[in-house]
This record gives structure tokens, C-alpha cells and sequence, in this order.
């Protein structure tokens, strides 16, 4: 956040862990001061609840805040002895109806661009929309060169204006450093479920270094799938399918890891990165999404597509916006800016309101027994409604 003689000299605050009755709130700082956090649930109010934050890690503070009430907005501030930040807001998880995000990669590449370059585009536009229950990252936050102090609070210092609204719901990626890192950072494992109104989202681990314990991650996996829920969502970083021309086809060892569970138990969605491009495919009624659109430099996709892509959309920034109710799951995806094949340039900044595609996915349409015979056969049944609302300069591939 931009500094004045009155705020403390931190980066962040960011909130994760959030359920209905609790949430972690945490932030770095470069001072060696004693901070404390202050909430409320009704700030004109002039009653604030106060909690000293203890010292994590290298730099990181973090208060656990417990005996929350669901479904409801709180207001806090960090203060040290002299000084007091502005204020930031978040919702406990309840609500049946609610939006979220998605989108991921969104490191820099000096020295040819930094975050505030080309992250600070994505970042503010998602600030820009309301009422946010959450934000998933898909990973790589930045680069592995930079997995220290100062690489992370350059993601923190772009993010800030829709990290002081909400939750941030991280997935770890193969640039975001030693996982030991990660987890002092956020305060969480790497691999871990979030339930929120009817949603059950599963961050999973991906990268090499999980592969020791990968059988573990997959029984855990198994077992969190068996529980009931009206959605139920994955995030992790390596796509099983994309048309990327460095990645041709996806990880085939994840897809053959977890892809059968994946379709004996009904998953809605998968999502992910590491692809710097957007894409969409329908396998075995579930879709996959790769949206590593945040930021980092764009990729270029293959012509020829594997069996179930339905749409994509190269060297773009932007997001996915998704609207959850009881029966529905509404997705768009957001273009913000278009980028040139070679990554120099921002060739165009898309106005407000420019949607690149919509589907919707309904709980009606899951109660369908889809038969054998592909994804075309499988997406007839779904009555998953797809709108392609395009941009003069946008293309289908």
C-alpha cells in the first residue's frame, strides 16, 4: 500500500483461512515493530476489537481471528504504537450466493517487465468488481529468482487494492520458491479444502518436489471427495490438458494421478495455470480451466486441439468471474489487456464490461446421466450455456 507519515510500513495485509467462523489475517513488513490488529463489525461504531500479532517468519505477522459470525463483513486496521493503517474489509464464508475469482501467473519477467507493469492491470480490475467472497490464485505468484522479501512484497504491493476487500485463496506454483516458504507466507499447507456455501474447493500440490508424497496427497485427495457438496471445484498449478506448443497435450502424469477420481466423483471444475494463455475443455463432464492470464509474459497455443477444447484465447491478461447460487454456477471470462505475440508491447486495454466467453453450469443438468461417446455428447446434455461476446480484436481458437 502507498505509505504516508501515518501508516505503518507493512505490505499486504492479506486474509486466508476464512470460514464462517474464523479468518487469518497477515502481513510483511520490513520494520521491526510490535503490531496489533484492530476489527469490527460495525467501524462507525467506534468500538474496535484489538489483537497483538505474533511473528511467523522472516518478516511475516499474522493474527488469528476465531468466534466470528458467519456471513458477515468485518472492518480492520494494523496498528503499531504511532501508527494506523487505513482500513480493509473481508466476509465470512456462509452465504449460499456469492462471486468469485480465479486467475494466476502472475510474476514478472524483468527485465523486460515488472508485476506493476503488467500484474497491476489484473489486479486493479479485479478490485474494480463488487461484492468478492474470494480470490483463487492458480500459482506462480513470481519468480523463483525472487522467492525472497522482496519478490513478495511486489506481489503484495500490486495485489493490495483487491486483497484489502477479501479472502485470497492461494494454489502454490512451480515459481513461487521452496514450499517451506509458501507456507510461512500464507499459513497454510500445501495442499488443503475450503468450504464455502455449497462450494467444496480442493487446492492440491502439483509440482515436482510433492511427487515423494504425491499416493498421500492422492488418498487425501480421495477422501475429500467423498464428502457431500452442491460444487464442488480443484486448483492446482500444472493443466492436464492444454494446446500450449511448450506443453503440448498437459501433464500427462497428473492427468493419469488424479483425472479418474476426478470422474467418478463428479467434479465440476478443474483449474490451473502455468499455461500463460486461457483455455477451456470439457472431459468427462468436467470442465478444465487454464488461466494463467495474471500477468506473466503470454504463450502462443497450438492450432491442432485435443479432444475437448472448447474455446481459448492467447496473449491476453484477465480473469475468470464466477457467480455461485444453489442451482447455478456462472463463469465469464474477463479480458483486461491484449498483449503482442512477442510480449513487448500492450497493444490494448479492454474497457470495463468486455467479456471474452459465459457458461453456466446447473445443478438440473448434473442429475443427467451423460453417456459414452465424448465430450460433444457430453456437453449436449450439460445445458451448460455458452455466450462468446467478443471484441472486435478477439479470436476464437
Amino acid at each position: 500500500m502507498g505509505l504516508t507519515n501515518n501508516n505503518p510500513d507493512i505490505y499486504g495485509p492479506f486474509v486466508t483461512g476464512t470460514t464462517e467462523k474464523e479468518a487469518v489475517i497477515s502481513w510483511m513488513s520490513n520494520e521491526q515493530e510490535t503490531f496489533r490488529l484492530e476489527y469490527t463489525k460495525e467501524p462507525l461504531s467506534g468500538s474496535w476489537h484489538r489483537q497483538n500479532s505474533t511473528v511467523v517468519g522472516d518478516g511475516i505477522y499474522r493474527v488469528l481471528l476465531s468466534d466470528l459470525t458467519p456471513a458477515t463483513t468485518y472492518h480492520y486496521r494494523i496498528g503499531t504504537p504511532h501508527k494506523i493503517s487505513p482500513g480493509y474489509q473481508f466476509r465470512t464464508f456462509g452465504d449460499d450466493e456469492f462471486t468469485f475469482i480465479i486467475y494466476g501467473d502472475t510474476r514478472a519477467q524483468r527485465p523486460f517487465f515488472t508485476q506493476m507493469e503488467r500484474h497491476r492491470l489484473v489486479a486493479e480490475r479485479i478490485a474494480s468488481e463488487p461484492d468478492l467472497l474470494f480470490v483463487i490464485h492458480t500459482g506462480d505468484f513470481i519468480n523463483d529468482h525472487e522467492a525472497d522479501t522482496d519478490g513478495w512484497n511486489e506481489f503484495f504491493h500490486v495485489a493490495e487494492p483487491y486483497l484489502s476487500g477479501t479472502t485470497l485463496i492461494p494454489t502454490i506454483g512451480n515459481h513461487d520458491g521452496p514450499p517451506g516458504r509458501f507456507r510461512d507466507i500464507f499459513g497454510i499447507p500445501e495442499w488443503y479444502s475450503v468450504d464455502a456455501g455449497g462450494v467444496h474447493l480442493i487446492v492440491l500440490d502439483s509440482n515436482d518436489w510433492a511427487w515423494p508424497v504425491m499416493d498421500e496427497q492422492t488418498e487425501w485427495l480421495r477422501s475429500e471427495l467423498t464428502g457431500p457438496a452442491t460444487w464442488r471445484i480443484i486448483s492446482f498449478h500444472h493443466p492436464p490438458h492444454t494446446s500450449d506448443r511448450r506443453h503440448p497435450g498437459g501433464n500427462l502424469a497428473i492427468r493419469n494421478q488424479w483425472g479418474q477420481l476426478f470422474d467418478s466423483h463428479g467434479v465440476d471444475m478443474v483449474v490451473s495455470a502455468h499455461v500463460h494463455a486461457y483455455e477451456r475443455y470439457i472431459i468427462n463432464n468436467t470442465q478444465y480451466i487454464v488461466i494463467g492470464t495474471g500477468g506473466a509474459p503470454t504463450y502462443s497455443l497450438t492450432e491442432e486441439k485435443e479432444d475437448g477444447h472448447i474455446t481459448s484465447l492467447e496473449h491476453t491478461l484477465g480473469y475468470l468471474r464466477i457467480a455461485v447460487t444453489e442451482e447455478t454456477m456462472t463463469a465469464a471470462f474477463v479480458p483486461v489487456a491484449r498483449i503482442s505475440p512477442d510480449n513487448k508491447d500492450i497493444l490494448e486495454i479492454y474497457p470495463e464490461g468486455t467479456t471474452f466467453e459465459m457458461f453456466t453450469l446447473s445443478q438440473e443438468s448434473k442429475a443427467v446421466e451423460a453417456p459414452s461417446g465424448g465430450w460433444i455428447a457430453v456437453a449436449a446434455l450439460l445445458t451448460a450455456i455458452c455466450i462468446f461476446v467478443r471484441t472486435n480484436r478477439s479470436e476464437k481458437r
